[in-house]
């Protein structure tokens, strides 16, 4: 009898696990205009008919109460699995979007995401990073990072796995991890994908990352965000000599196709991704001259300011650069300079590839802001006037607490514990700048008088003469003491003439605090951790110094 039973609760189980079980492996891609469009994908295990339903209304797994649905357009077997892919379209912009997928075997769990605003006046978050390969718990923890910061999208610069096809660490499994992104109210966070050296390994190749994630054939194109806020080019390094899939046509086609693109595109923003670094931070990898003479001068010309590298496993990040010459001869520390570069054109180059494997970052360059070496990928913000790119520490998300989507901007203590901050860069944020908000011709990151009135001539910090009227610099020097700096919660302003009120301006020039009294303790502790400039007034005029808070 007890057998019975246990036969009855054993098929009862088996019942209701195969009404939820004919699919798997869910992931939703950005392949073209993520305002509007999405790509969405899954294994399908078992059963027939399978159709997507969906809307603006959630009503959870009832799939028949969804007002659109969508059958398939492409279907393939790859790797081990049924992958399939839908395309939605005509879709509201910064819209949330409920779904499920229904066949003959029962319905998925209920699933949603948002799309993209239109209006480049909304900030925006991304994650950055790719090489997750067989470091399989550190790529987990990555993964479910992702899911606690719950950024608009992840942009993943290849290499998913070792050998595609191996008997270990597949890409089932790989897509299994991929799970842990989802966010626990089961938003899933849409995926950009370029093509790395791996994806060619064992029984992968050219058709890897299209058979996957839909992507272009020749997984090259451009994806842009928020109107024309962010435009984000995915190029394929494997094209070049020397590389995975060498193809001297393609390459040539890819590299008109960006020039072109380039030389049409007015967003205020404009980002590259690819696997193989130019000028890689790990000695025993190649410097890439050919990737050099393709792309470094269009990048420069065209001001794509923030290029994202992969491949070396290690972590870096550049200064402002520019191409020191048309075509890549010599020591590669020569080939991009710091110096005379224009407004508005500067590349800064992140990286390169941590998400689940690392190395030791042994080779520095002149232009090198800072390398190292953990498991980690970038969590990056755009608005119109500014890029942030911070490197995370990616290996303990079980401290973060999971954000929303109106708090996905929040870097409270525990985002800020996993910040990378080395000496170089003691705020852990790179800023990247384009507005100057007062138009005195100093852009916001190095103006120290923000608010200069109009049609005033500046010095080079953007502080004009009536800005500094009557003020005897070395006199107010000695006269002000400022601590401590760097300062955690309280600063200490003594000065021996008396000051009528002291402001605090980000970097970019916003006011973030004003104190009109009791200027020896001014709390610091609800300020987040950074760089800050001061203006303390006084009647004998202004004096500015810059203040780290950590």
């Amino acid at each position: 009898m007890k057998k019975q039973v246990v036969l009855i609760v054993f098929f009862l189980i088996f019942i209701k696990l195969s009404l939820n079980a004919a699919t798997d492996k869910y992931r939703l891609m950005f392949n073209s205009n993520p305002s509007t469009e999405i790509t969405i994908a899954w294994n399908q295990i078992s059963g027939t008919g399978q159709t997507v339903y969906y809307g603006t209304i959630d009503y959870d797994t009832n799939w028949s109460s969804y007002p659109n649905s969508i059958t398939p357009y492409r279907s393939i077997d790859y790797m081990g699995m049924s992958n399939q892919f839908v395309k939605l379209t005509s879709l509201t912009p910064n819209t949330v979007y409920y779904f499920v997928i229904n066949d003959s075997d029962g319905t998925s769990e209920r699933f949603w995401f948002t799309t993209i605003p239109q209006d480049n006046g909304e900030r925006l978050s991304f994650i950055a990073g790719g090489d997750s390969r067989t470091g399989i718990e550190y790529r987990q923890n990555s993964n479910r990072m992702v899911a606690k910061l719950r950024p608009h999208a992840v942009f993943f610069g290849g290499d998913l796995i070792g050998t595609p096809g191996g008997d270990t660490d597949t890409v089932a499994e790989w897509l299994d991890d991929w799970q842990l992104t989802i966010t626990s109210d089961n938003q899933i966070i849409p995926i950009v994908h370029s093509f790395g050296n791996h994806e060619s390994n064992g029984t992968g190749g050219e058709d890897f990352i299209r058979n996957l994630f839909d992507t272009s054939i020749d997984t090259y194109y451009n994806v842009i965000f928020g109107g024309d806020l962010f435009s984000f080019y995915v190029l394929n390094s494997e094209f070049l000599p020397g590389h995975s899939e060498p193809n001297p046509t393609k390459r040539i086609e890819q590299k008109n196709w960006l020039t072109n693109s380039l030389s049409t595109d007015n967003s205020i923003w404009k980002s590259a991704l690819y696997h193989t670094p130019i000028v890689p931070h790990y000695s025993e990898k190649l410097d890439e001259n050919n990737a050099f003479d393709d792309w470094a001068n269009a990048f420069y010309n065209y001001g794509v300011r923030l290029v994202i590298e992969n491949d070396a496993h290690v972590v870096k990040m550049t200064e402002e650069v520019k191409p020191a010459m048309t075509t890549a001869s010599g020591n590669a520390d020569n080939w991009f300079v710091m110096s005379n570069i224009e407004q508005g054109k500067g590349i800064t180059f992140i990286g390169e590839g941590t998400w689940g494997t690392k190395r030791i970052a042994d080779d520095s360059h002149p232009f090198t802001t800072a390398m190292a070496s953990f498991y980690s990928f970038n969590l990056i913000f755009v608005d119109q006037c500014s890029i942030e790119i911070r490197t995370l520490d990616t290996q303990s998300p079980n401290t973060i607490t999971e954000r929303t989507e109106n708090t996905r901007f929040d870097l409270s203590s525990d985002v800020d514990a996993v910040i990378w901050k080395p000496s170089a860069l003691p705020s852990g944020v790179k800023i990247i700048v384009k507005c100057d908000d007062d138009n005195d011709g100093v852009m916001n990151d190095t103006d120290t008088c923000p608010d200069t009135p109009s049609g005033e001539t500046v010095d080079a910090n953007g502080c004009s003469d009536s800005q500094l009227l009557g003020v005897d610099d070395e006199k107010l020097d000695n006269s002000i003491k400022f601590y401590p700096n760097p300062v955690s919660n309280v600063l200490t302003i003594d000065s021996k003439i008396p000051l009528t009120r002291v402001e605090i301006y980000s970097v970019l020039g916003r006011k973030v605090k004003e104190v009109n009294s009791c200027f020896e303790s001014i709390p610091t502790n609800n300020l987040s951790n950074g760089v800050y400039v001061v203006k303390m007034f006084s009647e004998n005029g202004l004096k500015t110094k810059k203040l780290i808070k950590k």
